[in-house]
């Protein structure tokens, strides 16, 4: 989001969230989005905010059980 100066807080905004999912150095997750709708206005959401779907964000569409845990790096 840095280099494509894409400030958080207008993400934030966008989808009305006062704090993100989860959020490390190099990755800001967001959600959790129900349903394939939501996802895909939430793509649409972030590429006008000027992001690139793959290059720059991923929906990760999968209901997982309370004992997994999904990690990315």
């Amino acid at each position: 989001m840095a280099e494509k100066a894409v400030d958080l807080s207008a993400v934030m905004r966008e989808f009305n969230f006062a704090d993100c999912f989860d959020e490390s150095d190099r990755l800001v997750s967001l959600g959790p989005f129900f349903g394939g709708d939501a996802a895909d206005a939430c793509m649409r959401s972030l590429e006008r905010l000027g992001l690139v779907y793959f290059d720059d964000f991923f929906i990760v569409e999968q209901t997982y059980p309370g004992w997994c845990e999904v990690e990315a790096f």
